[in-house]
């Protein structure tokens, strides 16, 4: 979330436009609260104009099956789109991620 936040403050600070950007999110439904992370996704990005991929995903699947499928997945969307760079976040609670958006909002580091 943060990654994706600040990659658009930067395209709008130096007026790339968002076609240029991606944004993919994954849920594998590994945790009870994945959809309502999903949910909180398409609303937060709704007004970007943003490419915006979500690829559901079964949870009966081992971490290493669910990770290969997401750089499958990401892999056939660089191809398609012909893009070069690619950056990835982590899942809403990381703890590094939760620290910078805190440091972002101005609450500090804890």
């Amino acid at each position: 979330m943060f990654l994706a936040v600040m990659m658009i403050r930067l395209f709008q600070e130096y007026h790339i436009p968002m076609k240029h950007l991606f944004l993919v999110h994954c849920n594998h439904k590994t945790r009870p609260e994945t959809d309502q992370e999903e949910q909180f996704i398409r609303d937060y990005f709704k007004d970007q104009q943003l490419f915006v991929v979500q690829r559901p995903s079964a949870s009966k699947h081992t971490e290493q099956s669910l990770r290969n499928r997401r750089y499958q997945e990401w892999k056939t969307l660089m191809e398609k789109h012909s893009i070069d760079q690619l950056y990835l976040g982590h899942h809403f609670d990381d703890r590094v991620e939760t620290t910078l958006l805190n440091l972002l909002r101005g609450c500090g580091m804890q």
